[in-house]
């Protein structure tokens, strides 16, 4: 389940910033709707990222 959670967050990251970048370089927009969404992917990667470490660890103190 972290794994999938893992790729649709850099799947997120990847697109929200594309269509950031798309609007910012094109229009001179910057969104804050595309820059929450980025921080909200990148959030969830980290979260993710975080929870299988300690999941990790926590497997190596138990054998």
């Amino acid at each position: 389940m972290d794994q999938l959670l893992r790729y649709i967050s850099i799947l997120a990251i990847i697109i929200f910033g594309a269509f950031e970048l798309f609007f910012g370089l094109n229009y001179g927009e910057w969104s804050l709707k595309g820059l929450v969404g980025i921080g909200a992917a990148l959030g969830l990667f980290l979260l993710t990222f975080q929870s299988s470490n300690e999941d990790h660890n926590h497997r190596h103190l138990r054998h």
